[in-house]
């Protein structure tokens, strides 16, 4: 009877803090979106990277080979879009806030 009862308390107490676990972890994807700014994605002649209107500030965007050997690094401001041309390959794209793996064709 006692491990009964020990058992259903716990599983009581795991069912009245999921909620609450799950509620915050949707607030945090939610502020992640909104602060949010920038952009990268691939195209023929290379990668466009984008920051919204909405950044406070420049964002820095960190171009790496797949290998791990930094092959740009470039600055843009609010409002702008910059294509990094680079051949075929495989890339990393990085900013303060994300990390995206890019392909070139």
């Amino acid at each position: 009877m006692n491990k009964f009862l020990l058992i259903l308390s716990i599983a009581a107490a795991s069912l009245m803090l999921s909620p609450s676990v799950m509620s915050a972890n949707t607030v945090n994807a939610e502020i992640a979106a909104k602060h949010d700014v920038s952009d990268a994605h691939a195209c023929p002649s290379g990668i466009i990277l984008e920051v919204s209107h909405d950044a406070d500030a420049p964002v820095r965007f960190m171009i790496y080979s797949i290998t791990g050997q930094m092959v740009k690094s470039i600055d843009a401001a609010p409002g702008e879009q910059v294509t990094a041309e680079l051949p075929a390959g495989y890339y990393i794209v990085k900013t303060t806030q994300w990390s995206k793996r890019l392909v070139v064709k």
